[in-house]
């Protein structure tokens, strides 16, 4: 027979300090290697991603974008990095009256190339993230 008060102190054992069993079977397996899968996927993904972003930045050296202002009276080219590789100028404008417009439609001329190159990479940068945006204020060194 059992003690005084031993019925309640199982009830109160079975009820705190047993845990119900635990499932076996291939479930149990599986989330446990998900995971670890799903980990390892990712750093494969940021590899090739990494050296993606690397044959992109050599490439960028290669690229090359033009920008053009005065209707085409100045053109500008930029490598893919911004570097400037040439610089026409429509020879009405080298006048020495016309110096301020030369100067304006130069500036504008750089501008409109530099912003060429940022949409190129920008969007260069994009099909190689696969359309993962980056958060807002976080910019690839490019």
């Amino acid at each position: 027979m059992l003690e005084p008060h031993a019925e309640e102190r199982l009830s109160r054992v079975s009820k705190y300090e047993v845990a119900p069993p635990l499932q076996s079977g291939k479930h149990e397996k599986q989330r446990k290697r998900e995971p670890m899968k799903n980990l390892g996927q990712m750093m494969k993904q940021a590899q090739e991603m990494q050296v993606k972003m690397q044959e992109m930045q050599a490439g960028l050296e290669r690229m090359e974008v033009g920008g053009a202002s005065g209707g085409g009276m100045v053109a500008v080219t930029m490598n893919g990095k911004g570097a400037a590789r040439s610089v026409e100028i429509d020879s009405s404008l080298l006048k020495a009256d016309e110096k301020d417009v030369l100067e304006d439609l130069l500036v504008a001329a750089f501008n409109d190339a530099r912003n060429k190159v940022d949409d190129q990479v920008k969007e260069k940068t994009a099909e190689i993230m696969g359309g993962l945006q980056l958060p807002p204020g976080i910019n690839l060194p490019i």
